[in-house]
């Protein structure tokens, strides 16, 4: 699997490396090769990393469906949109923001009592996410590589219940 903390920003202690998922089951053929084969919520997304070093993951796709010839489409998640509106986007850039806008949250309920440092949020995300040693579920695509390591997938109110 590949080392994640060589890469920027990834490499600095403050910054929280996240994955992507998928936040719902996809559908499958029902008929081909690949029939009967699905891609289930909290599966690492097509396009992801699971590196060593990734800290947690969020959902980067809605859900990703399988084709009767095998192959593998991503459906965004619904966002708003620039301008008004809304979008659909896939990528770990809709991963992050789920984390970061929990650790903002965070650090504004620790900022009444304290300090939240990097490693104690990295922490409180580990310590609440679900599937903890279960999740992500491994991508059924070629190039994805298991780092070994089932981080879990980002449980909002579980963080802000693990600060002090």
């Amino acid at each position: 699997s590949m080392e994640i903390s060589n890469k920027v920003p990834a490499g600095f202690p403050e910054v929280i490396a996240v994955a992507s998922t998928t936040a719902q089951d996809g559908t499958g053929p029902n008929k081909g090769r690949c029939s009967g084969e699905q891609v289930l919520a909290d599966t690492a997304s097509l396009f992801t990393t699971d590196g060593a070093g990734v800290a947690i993951s969020a959902p980067g796709n809605s859900h990703e469906d399988i084709s009767n010839g095998c192959g593998m489409r991503g459906t965004g998640i619904l966002s708003l949109q620039l301008g008004g509106g809304t979008t659909r986007k896939s990528g770990t850039s809709m991963a992050a923001p789920h984390v970061a806008g929990v650790v903002a949250l965070m650090w504004d309920k620790a900022d009444e009592t304290g300090t939240l440092s990097p490693a104690a949020a990295r922490a409180n995300l580990a310590a609440s996410a679900t599937g903890f040693g279960a999740a992500p579920l491994d991508s059924p695509v070629s190039g994805y590589s298991f780092d070994g390591v089932r981080e879990g997938i980002l449980n909002a109110s579980g963080a802000l219940g693990q600060v002090q």
